[in-house]
């Protein structure tokens, strides 16, 4: 897939809960490889609209269709996980196709260790959960081209935020990252951002992404 193609694609999305519109009739398409910050105010509705383009709720009009696999991790650290198995098991169960020392690498430089990977989910911590959901999302036989992150900092430690923050770093997929925290942010190198302005969803193209390309002209 190039990152000219259409990782989403929305048409006359409409997204709001209760009698409360946030988003109204937005077209629009993110490319793969695009990273992209969605910024604005508690209340605006960000999660809201994450869960929309995860397919954990339906717009109230229009649609988010997702070209590539998709997978959402949010504040919690990996809800969706099965409290009862082990991270092993949940690659296992998703035909990691790594080679077992590769895997244990790979886990070890995400900071999870083997008495780690072998506890059931349940009794991990939240930042433990989420980079358990990262390494389900990437290693998994078809791993993720999209990424959608909800406020991924909110219970990490700053050791474990850096952690993160280098993985993700590394990801060539689309990622559309909310959060507050602007030095996270600014590392992942966003090309464009999504923000609330006078009550409307507005694209934009980050600064990052402007300077790049200007530099990249004068070659």
């Amino acid at each position: 897939m190039t990152r000219s193609t259409a990782a989403l694609a929305a048409r006359g999305l409409t997204v709001g809960y209760r009698d409360h519109v946030v988003i109204d009739g937005l077209d629009l398409s993110i490319a793969a490889g695009r990273v992209t910050a969605l910024c604005g105010p508690n209340g605006c509705g960000k999660s809201t609209l994450l869960r929309v383009i995860a397919g954990a709720l339906a717009p109230q009009q229009g649609s988010a269709t997702t070209q590539v696999r998709t997978a959402m991790l949010d504040q919690d650290g990996g809800a969706a996980l099965p409290l009862h198995s082990s991270l092993l098991e949940c690659l296992r169960t998703l035909d990691c196709p790594l080679p077992g020392s590769e895997l244990r690498t790979r886990l070890a430089q995400l900071r999870l260790d083997a008495a780690r990977v072998s506890l059931p989910t349940g009794l991990l911590s939240a930042g433990e959960r989420l980079k358990a959901a990262l390494a389900c999302a990437l290693w998994r036989k078809e791993p993720a081209r999209m990424l959608l992150l909800d406020e991924p900092t909110n219970h990490l430690d700053l050791d474990t935020a850096l952690v993160l923050q280098r993985a993700l770093q590394g990801f060539e997929g689309a990622l559309i990252v909310a959060s507050h925290d602007e030095e996270f942010i600014e590392a992942l190198r966003p090309t464009h951002r999504w923000e609330w302005r006078d009550g409307r969803l507005v694209m934009r193209q980050s600064s990052m992404a402007r300077v790049l390309e200007a530099w990249t002209s004068d070659l």
